[in-house]
């Protein structure tokens, strides 16, 4: 049979190839192919392309119709009688249990053969249609369908119901420009949602249009912001220029989120190839390149706000960074977690590369392999609990949830459960839940350190400093070598209860237990930098860049260093960049200090260069914020505010346009537009305290004192103890001659966060 399969040979195939390989090798051939220059080529590769993907799911029938063939060629001696017309494409070829009679062998012939020339003749019309500017996008779509149905020569019902299957086919054998408008018009003109016993007799084509069907309708069911913000990628998915870093990490959560809700229309409507590089490239992102893409952003606050220290450095970020440790999460007893004792061998290999996935990082591989075991065995509740576990460490918490649900119906006695729910809990900021959660599971195994350092968290944010630090004792009785968040979760606590002595004699053991982690150094050396001990700072760093030498440690020790030592800001910017070339924010710092050197045209070409590189990983937005405010400084100012409109554009989503607007407020500068941006951030997403705060603060900015405390009220209402809110609404109200009302917001402020006034100053506010 190899022989036959032409496209195996181009695409460089076995016979059995799935679905995923040959998307793959078509991708690597994709590269090798100049598409202008050898047009046919590109279309070969299509071509057989489109023929893989057709075999691999009619698999099946063509084999049982080959092996028809080969056995009517050996027991069959009677010459065939010779066919009146070409026959058909060959899934609508069929072996009938009983031979029909030439007349009944023509009619049907004639009816497949009408449909496919009206079929082609359509298609021919089609191509045309991208060209056209109609109304609505299947416009164009519907009327060709429909003219192709008044053709005379679908008169008879066989021959349309062929044409439809070749419409419905068409749609499920690979997206291609349009048919995302086809999909629309077809489901119009053949009434597919109103009449789903039409769509099942399409066969497979059917079932795949049902399932979409439904899908669809899902998808309109939701928010109105998170539709536009899915439609959006949907859209951008059908580009094949490869996604910036930015863009990737910015949109890998909604593009899971589609998968797993609207697989099969989702596969309709656009590229399936760009949909498989992009997770491809997700999943081999570095680390510590996807974290830097969320450098200087400011994020909406989770419930447990009030509960979190917000310096220069985000502690809280760096704690449930820690948390995703996922073996230590899925161990019985610090023990990796194993495959169970699986028959067939099939699950077992599935199951055993899924945790090697996790150890590895690699958490969508780990969700693929999975659910590869539940496709296999669907009431495995080993395989719920550790994809669930992968998805939690994507941050798919919806995903995960689910997930445990499933774990719960099948085994409500598993500890992976309620140390899965409560890692939920206590990133949603439901602190008592998850203290629950992890009592429960620590009752089902008492020593297992995750749920205990997880619950002691819990206990911090609760303010049982006790029941916290008792916690951690435990932890690191059971094993020295947790990890540096149990020491940060004790610094914290001694830094809240004003012992200083005591946060600082933890950091010289977590340094001991975590020698090679850059995290613990850079919070070793924040530690010292809230205590404004700078010299101890910097020689944390000095060790940390030589014990876990990565670009953040290198780009942090910049930023502290003094403005004056050029030389040395200068050693580690470039330290930085040869650690991560393409990073946004080691070339923002390189340009501050090119224009801190007097070389202002030097400084924007370093940013112009970033903003052009499209390997680019950080926030393009903040480089552009960056650029326009050295052209605010040298006066160019039409420039500076097409930077501003651009960094405005790149925002996808409200979080984006909060963080854009809060940088230019930060600054001082362009306040109209970062009024606008503000007010937009609101719009799109009201409820959110951290957005309107954002918009207080602009107008606060701007001296309009009374519309700021109203803004302030507002956000204040939501997050009571916001301690921004409350220190820029006590500004405010002093700034509007309200002394008394404005001196107790600002002690209130000050008693949930001892360094607002510093933050507030730093930025050139002050009472």
């Amino acid at each position: 049979m190899t022989s036959e399969l032409i496209f195996s040979q181009r695409l460089g195939l076995s016979d059995d190839a799935d679905e995923r390989a040959i998307r793959r090798a078509y991708a690597r051939e994709l590269k090798l192919i100049d598409q202008e220059a050898d047009p046919a080529g590109f279309q070969y590769l299509r071509e057989a392309y489109d023929a893989a993907l057709y075999w691999v799911r009619h698999k099946d029938e063509f084999e049982e119709h080959i092996a028809l063939e080969e056995l009517e060629a050996v027991t069959v001696e009677a010459p065939a009688q010779p066919p009146l017309s070409p026959p058909g494409p060959a899934e609508h070829r069929h072996a009938d249990p009983a031979p029909a009679s030439p007349q009944e062998q023509a009619l049907e012939i004639d009816h497949d053969a009408l449909a496919e020339a009206v079929f082609a003749d359509f298609l021919r019309r089609a191509s045309a249609i991208a060209d056209e500017r109609p109304v609505t996008p299947d416009a164009p779509w519907q009327r060709e369908l429909r003219a192709s149905l008044d053709d005379p020569r679908l008169i008879n019902i066989t021959a349309r119901e062929m044409f439809e299957r070749r419409v419905a086919d068409l749609l499920t054998t690979g997206w291609r420009p349009g048919h995302e408008a086809l999909l629309v018009a077809a489901v119009k003109v053949f009434d597919w949602a109103g009449d789903r016993r039409r769509v099942f007799s399409l066969g497979r084509s059917g079932a795949m249009l049902d399932a979409a069907i439904d899908e669809r309708a899902t998808f309109d069911l939701q928010p109105d912001a998170q539709r536009e913000q899915q439609r959006q990628l949907i859209e951008r998915l059908r580009d094949p220029k490869p996604p910036g870093t930015r863009e990737l990490v910015r949109n890998s959560a909604t593009l899971e989120t589609l998968i797993a809700r609207f697989p099969t229309w989702l596969a309709l409507i656009t590229s399936v190839d760009n949909i498989v590089q992009w997770r491809e490239r997700n999943n081999t992102l570095p680390k510590w390149r996807r974290k830097l893409t969320y450098t200087g952003l400011r994020k909406p606050a989770e419930p447990s706000y009030e509960h979190q220290e917000k310096s220069g450095f985000n502690w809280t970020w760096l704690i449930i960074l820690g948390f995703i440790s996922l073996i230590r999460f899925l161990a019985h007893d610090g023990g990796a977690g194993q495959a169970p004792s699986y028959a067939p061998d099939e699950v077992t290999k599935y199951f055993n590369r899924g945790n090697e996935q996790l150890k590895n990082g690699d958490a969508q591989g780990a969700v693929d392999s999975f659910s590869r075991v539940l496709e296999l065995k669907p009431n495995d509740a080993h395989a719920y609990g550790n994809r669930a576990a992968a998805y939690l460490n994507s941050d798919k918490d919806q995903l995960a949830a689910k997930d445990f649900d499933k774990l719960a119906a099948l085994d409500p006695s598993s500890p992976l459960l309620y140390r899965g729910r409560g890692m939920l809990a206590l990133k949603a900021g439901r602190n008592e839940e998850a203290v629950a959660a992890f009592t429960k599971a620590l009752e089902l195994e008492p020593h297992h350190t995750f749920a205990l350092t997880r619950r002691a968290n819990a206990y911090e944010r609760l303010g049982d400093s006790q029941k916290a630090l008792a916690d951690i004792d435990e932890v690191l009785r059971l094993d020295k070598n947790s990890g540096p968040v149990p020491y940060i979760l004790r610094i914290r606590i001694y830094k809240k209860q004003g012992d200083n002595d005591k946060a600082l004699a933890q950091l010289e053991p977590m340094l001991a237990a975590n020698p090679a982690s850059a995290f613990a150094y850079i919070s070793a050396a924040e530690l010292q930098i809230q205590l404004h001990d700078h010299a101890k700072a910097m020689a944390l760093l000095d060790r940390g860049v030589v014990a876990a030498p990565e670009a953040e440690i290198y780009l942090y020790r910049a930023q502290l260093r003094p403005r004056s030592d050029k030389e040395g800001r200068q050693r580690d910017i470039d330290s930085g960049l040869a650690l991560d070339p393409h990073g946004v924010y080691a070339h923002r710092l390189r340009a501050e200090l090119e224009f801190d050197n007097g070389k202002p045209a030097a400084a924007i070409a370093t940013l112009t260069k970033i903003i052009n590189d499209n390997k680019a990983t950080g926030d393009l937005a903040l480089a552009l914020i960056d650029r326009g405010a050295y052209h605010l400084k040298m006066a160019s100012l039409p420039l500076a505010q097409t930077d501003f409109e651009g960094a405005r554009k790149t925002a996808k989503a409200p979080i984006e346009l909060n963080n854009i607007a809060w940088e230019l407020a930060r600054r001082n500068i362009a306040l109209p537009t970062a009024l606008s941006i503000a007010t937009e951030a609101v719009d799109k997403q009201p409820g959110q305290a951290t957005f309107i705060d954002s918009k207080a603060f602009v107008l606060l900015r701007l001296g309009r004192y009374s519309e700021a405390i109203g803004q302030y009220d507002a956000a204040l209402k939501l997050a009571p103890k916001l301690p921004a809110a409350l220190y820029g609404r006590g500004i405010a109200k002093w700034r509007a001659g309200q002394l008394a009302a404005g001196d107790a917001d600002l002690k209130a402020a000050r008693a949930a966060k001892p360094d607002i006034a510093d933050e507030f100053a730093r930025m050139g506010v002050r009472r």
